[in-house]
């Protein structure tokens, strides 16, 4: 099996399963379940994707694109063994000490066209889903300076294959601690043309980043039991925004603004004390701007809400 079969197989195949702990065949590398350890999949997917295998640059590789990174690679060795304890001494040079800025988005997705709301079905390697499948929202970690409606859109395309539009915000929260991380749940619709079913067609095919998606309505979500959600966001949130309780606010404002551009500063600097120093104003202006929906979140569960943590 060559390094991009390699890849392919398991996106394909086994990112419904936990994963062993072992070696990868390709670099060596240890590699273990558990918090602080890098799963397989985990590495796999970020270390060993292969070459130009995202042809059109959209974040994500299809159908088609892994079937061409598979078969034009079908020469290659799988594994490639020579200098490695130049390879182990150069990732040892490549640990990074420093704790980089991060900030997540969650997106509540409807459409309108018949009142469905999308979800993700999480890979089994994914924190919080202990080893298997499990539904969530879309949701996703801010690139290096991204804003937060950027990831959300993109992470939405990446986990669902459906391109949508932001349109409010339900929620932004702040952990009160040194690393200030912000988390906001966005409310979005399939972009414009895209509310069609047949036309928002969700994904089907597993990669490293989910399983599949699906659309739902709140009779489906019924029949769900808790433990098949990464966390209980989904049977929270989506009746409260269809009975009118969580009603989406408008992101054309300043102190919105204002916190993107922090958060897209933040994420693309060295500096380690920016976010001790630009933080806390931008989140008066937020709370001020947003009364009813600006948390502190100091544990994994949202005050009022009881809005699990990413």
């Amino acid at each position: 099996m060559t390094h991009a079969q390699l890849f392919g197989h398991y996106s394909l195949c086994h990112v419904a399963e936990p994963g062993g702990d072992g070696q990868c065949p390709i670099c060596q590398r240890v590699c273990r379940r558990g918090h602080g350890f890098e799963s397989f999949a985990k590495h796999l997917c970020a270390k060993h994707q292969p070459e130009n295998a995202d042809a059109d640059g959209d974040g994500f590789i299809s159908k088609r694109e892994l079937h061409g990174a598979m078969a034009s690679t079908a020469a290659t060795s799988t594994k490639s063994k020579k200098n490695l304890k130049s390879q182990f001494m150069a990732d040892a040079a490549a640990v990074d000490f420093r704790s980089p800025y991060v900030a997540y988005a969650w997106l509540v997705v409807r459409r309108p066209s018949d009142g469905k709301y999308l979800m993700v079905l999480e890979s089994a390697a994914t924190p919080g889903c202990g080893g298997k499948p499990c539904y969530w929202l879309p949701a996703g970690k801010v690139d290096p300076g991204e804003t937060l409606v950027e990831a959300a859109v993109r992470c939405c395309a990446r986990d669902t294959h459906v391109t949508v539009e932001p349109k409010g915000l339900l929620r932004v929260m702040l952990e009160p601690t040194e690393k200030k991380t912000v988390r906001a749940i966005l409310y979005a619709e399939p972009a414009a043309g895209c509310d069609d079913p047949a036309v928002t067609c969700p994904k089907s095919c597993p990669d490293f980043h989910s399983v599949g998606a699906c659309w739902v309505d709140l009779d489906d979500l019924a029949e769900l039991h808790e433990t098949e959600f990464r966390h209980p966001d989904p049977p929270v949130l989506f009746p409260a925004v269809e009975s009118g309780a969580l009603v989406p606010q408008s992101l054309d404002h300043a102190a919105w603004h204002d916190l993107e551009r922090t958060v897209a500063e933040l994420t693309s600097t060295d500096d380690d004390g920016a976010r001790a120093r630009l933080i806390p104003p931008v989140w008066d202006q937020i709370v001020r701007a947003y009364r009813a929906l600006a948390v502190h979140a100091a544990t994994t569960v949202a005050p009022a809400m009881g809005i699990q943590m990413h």
